[in-house]
């Protein structure tokens, strides 16, 4: 009965041919011993688990190690995002996404905010550049946390910042 049917199939396909999608055609086995791929997992360049699914079969969750190896200032996830219906060996490694960062301007320390800039980790980027009030000169931006420092350029901060102006008092008069 299987003969019978696998032949079925096979003409069918082969008069079938032309209007069959340019794509490789998997023919179905008739064997009925499973095929089983390997999903390697790997951080760092380092492979840290191995697991052997079935063709066509889903990753049980649990199986899936945790990333280990972290970066201050990117989050980590696996490449793939979806492992159901494993068709081949796979390799995959951690990715990691720099963390966008909120800079909050205040013209008064304890003030609303007056502006906010979003920054990326590891990625250039600018102060605003000043602000204006009418009876006072901006002169620079400084932490609201005496402990933290601005970063230079590129911003190596893994967090947010809260900045208020420094002032000078001035006349237009002179």
């Amino acid at each position: 009965m299987k003969k019978i049917l696998g032949i079925l199939v096979i003409i069918t396909m082969f008069f079938c041919h032309g209007c069959a999608p340019k794509e490789e055609i998997e023919l179905p086995s008739f064997d009925d011993t499973p095929t089983y791929y390997t999903v390697s997992f790997v951080q760092e360049g380092q492979e840290t688990k191995t697991i052997t699914v079935e063709k066509g079969k889903k990753i049980d969750e649990n199986q899936i190690p945790q990333i280990i190896s972290k970066r201050v200032g990117y989050t980590s996830a696996w490449e793939e995002s979806v492992f159901s219906f494993i068709k081949s060996d796979l390799t995959v490694n951690v990715v990691y996404t720099p963390n966008e960062y909120k800079i909050f301007y205040y013209l008064e320390k304890d003030g609303e905010v007056y502006y906010t800039q979003i920054v990326t980790f590891d990625e250039e980027f600018t102060l605003l550049n000043g602000a204006s009030e009418s009876d006072k000169k901006f002169v620079r931006w400084t932490c609201v946390n005496a402990e933290e420092n601005i970063p230079q350029e590129t911003w190596t901060k893994d967090g947010n910042l809260e900045l208020y102006a420094i002032w000078e008092m001035w006349s237009p008069f002179g």
